[in-house]
């Protein structure tokens, strides 16, 4: 099943988010980086920005860094809007839009990172938590740099085990977010 719907014409540069996958990364990584050639001759301020929509529960980790870090070096301007849900690294791909926008129905989630290590040998499980602790370093460093949230917030949430649900409103009092809808 298609869990995302890429549409671009030169007015039209929307990218509808739902599950982050491998697959739905790298077909916005690639829309991103067409926009940009497309758009290598123009003025920042004369280019079309591409808005990123988000309904999305999260999921895969290093998918979503890889849809982050491109909307990081993208010079044709990222926008990205919550209409629903930006859960998980959702979250952080809204929070690292140029232009932040959020419906005012629409709820954030912000968890530890959740890792899965199969049956293997004990030197394994320390790898993959030494990878684990690096990975939720990133993300909480991220979400940190885009928005005004502090360590002893997410400290708390993750001492206590437990996902942090926020509202459109508070999306705007941590500045995850540049306006309500």
């Amino acid at each position: 099943m298609k869990q995302h719907m890429i549409s671009k014409t030169p007015q039209n540069r929307n990218i509808t988010l739902a599950e982050i996958t491998q697959q739905s990364a790298n077909e916005i990584i690639r829309f991103i980086y067409d926009a940009n050639i497309e758009d290598q001759k123009l003025t920042v301020e004369k280019r079309t920005p591409i808005n990123i929509i988000i309904n999305s529960e999260g999921g895969d980790v290093y998918s979503g860094f890889g849809i982050i870090e491109t909307i990081i070096h993208s010079e044709t301007p990222i926008h990205t809007i919550c209409h629903g849900q930006a859960q998980s690294m959702a979250l952080l791909i809204l929070a690292a839009g140029h232009k932040r926008s959020i419906g005012s129905y629409s709820t954030l989630m912000y968890h530890e990172i959740n890792w899965d290590v199969e049956f293997s040998p004990g030197k394994f499980h320390r790898q993959e938590l030494d990878e684990a602790n690096r990975m939720q370093e990133m993300y909480d460093n991220l979400l940190l740099e885009f928005t005004n949230l502090t360590q002893t917030q997410l400290s708390i949430i993750k001492n206590q085990g437990t996902y942090w649900y926020m509202s459109s409103e508070d999306a705007m009092r941590f500045n995850i977010v540049d306006d309500i809808l």
